[in-house]
């Protein structure tokens, strides 16, 4: 496969391109855990947790494109270390610790219907900001005790204009 890494100002995304389908469906990262108090997998995004619970690196949900330009999902997973998969928010639990100070995060697809070449697109960035970029979407600032000052934001359309059936915290 080839490589491009392109470094944004939250983060860098990989393009990892196939001209044929590899023996192995899968990317995998091998990443430093020893300054990592948490790891969050919910709804195929990974989330690197401070001591605080506070997200602070995340590995966006990733995916594909193949020749005739159709997208294809892609999966998450962590091998060698604890992973939180709890949906509720990480303010106010406990962490659930790596576990070891390094582990392998794995890109990886098994979908047949990909026609190759294929482009697969992992992003990794920090929080600052959203997941999905979103436009007329509803924010509420929050006033329960746990999580108190922070912002829920709901739904809103994608680029595309398609309605997001989806919720973030800040």
């Amino acid at each position: 496969a080839d490589v491009i890494h392109r470094p944004t100002l939250t983060g860098t995304e990989d393009f990892v391109y196939f001209e044929r389908e590899p023996t192995l469906q899968e990317i995998a990262y091998l990443v430093d855990t020893t300054r990592v108090s948490g790891l969050r997998l919910v709804s195929n995004i990974l989330e690197f947790l401070d001591q605080n619970g506070t997200p602070r690196l995340r590995v966006r949900s990733p995916y594909l494109f193949d020749e005739s330009g159709r997208r294809h999902g892609a999966a998450l997973t962590v091998r060698g270390c604890a992973v939180d998969t709890d949906p509720h928010p990480p303010w106010g639990r406990a962490l659930t610790h790596p576990g070891a100070t390094a582990c392998t995060v794995a890109v990886s697809w098994q979908d047949a219907r990909v026609r190759y070449p294929a482009l697969v697109d992992p992003q990794w960035g920090t929080t600052m900001s959203m997941i999905e970029a979103r436009t007329r979407h509803a924010a509420t600032l929050l006033d329960a005790s746990a999580l108190a000052g922070r912002v829920l934001i709901t739904g809103g359309f994608d680029a595309a204009g398609q309605a997001l059936a989806s919720a973030e915290l800040y």
